[in-house]
């Protein structure tokens, strides 16, 4: 029975660690894994259609969609940094998908990978 609680007691100490590190940062993480999610160029606020359907809604504040899926979003220095786990840990993601981005007008480009795709301000 003491061993059960032991390990009992070793689970939740290791879940409070990766959610603490996982959402806080760590010892000897890359820098810039944590992204802070506030938002970023105003230019891009609004709604974002590809091949004729909604794709992106970015709202003030740094929340919105892609997909119908909730997001968060910030954006640095022509980088548009995208959360797909806007409720995991608050303002912060741990791995923000990164991609570079043009605003031309109401034509809005992403590259990332040598993938690009372009949307059009709805």
């Amino acid at each position: 029975m003491k061993n059960v609680k032991i390990a009992g007691l070793l689970a939740v100490v290791l879940l409070v660690s990766l959610v603490f590190v996982g959402c806080f940062g760590c010892f000897g993480c890359l820098e810039g894994l944590l992204t802070d999610m506030q938002g970023g160029n105003p230019d891009l606020i609004g709604d974002w259609d590809w091949n004729g359907a909604l794709y992106y809604e970015f709202e003030a504040g740094g929340f919105g969609m892609r997909r119908g899926e909730d997001i968060r979003w910030s954006t640095y220095d022509g980088v548009l940094h995208i959360c797909w786990t806007p409720d995991a840990c608050g303002n912060t993601c741990i791995a923000p998908e990164r991609w570079d981005y043009i605003l031309d007008g109401d034509e809005l480009t992403l590259t990332r990978s040598g993938s690009t795709t372009t949307y059009t301000r709805r």
